[in-house]
């Protein structure tokens, strides 16, 4: 039976949702799971699978994340380790040059971009920017799998800088309506990938 670690940083929830349904399912299939927050999951040696989740703050991994997976570079590039990262950004699914196996939620389903109420475009994320940006930061981990999911804010989790620029965001742009719930679909896809 494989032995899997469910780690992940959050300050909205999405992070944290995301490691129960893919413990959930992971478990269907077999595999013993355990979850704990960043701060928590100190010894990951006695696991075969370590699967790390981050937000994406302006497309950056936090800096949490970044020392976490500096700390345990040696036992990450000896098991497999998988990273699934969270953004509320538009993201194009474009072409990348990885051999990765990398799933994009399909709540990214924005190709165009979108227009702020002065008609400019405002340009989407491209995925192979994302993937370029991640891997200088984990490919010291040589993780295996990537994905990428669409967040859903919770306000009452923001600082108030966060929630005052959100709040600007909106009145400035005309957004495509955040999706409200997890889309658990595709934390499933990736699960069985994973497997």
């Amino acid at each position: 039976m494989k032995k899997v670690l469910i780690t992940y940083f959050t300050k909205c929830s999405t992070c944290a949702e995301i490691s129960g349904v893919l413990e959930e399912k992971l478990e269907t299939m077999g595999a013993r799971v355990e979850i704990r927050p960043l701060d928590e999951a100190l010894n990951i040696a006695p696991f075969n699978i370590v699967i790390i989740g981050s937000p994406l703050y302006a497309g950056r991994i936090p800096q949490k994340v970044k020392n976490y997976v500096n700390k345990n570079r040696h036992v990450l590039s000896t098991i497999t380790a998988a990273f699934y990262f969270t953004s509320s950004k538009p993201l194009d699914n474009d072409a990348h040059d990885s051999d990765l196996d990398i799933l994009v939620d399909s709540a990214f389903d924005i190709t165009s971009g979108q227009v702020n109420r002065f008609g400019f475009l405002q340009p989407s994320w491209s995925l192979s920017d994302y993937v370029k940006k991640t891997l200088k930061i984990v490919k010291i981990a040589k993780p295996s799998h990537i994905a990428f999911f669409k967040a859903k804010h919770d306000f009452d989790q923001l600082s108030k800088l966060q929630k005052s620029a959100e709040k600007l965001k909106k009145r400035i742009l005309r957004e495509v309506e955040v999706k409200t719930r997890l889309n658990t679909e595709d934390v499933q896809k990736w699960a069985d990938r994973l497997w």
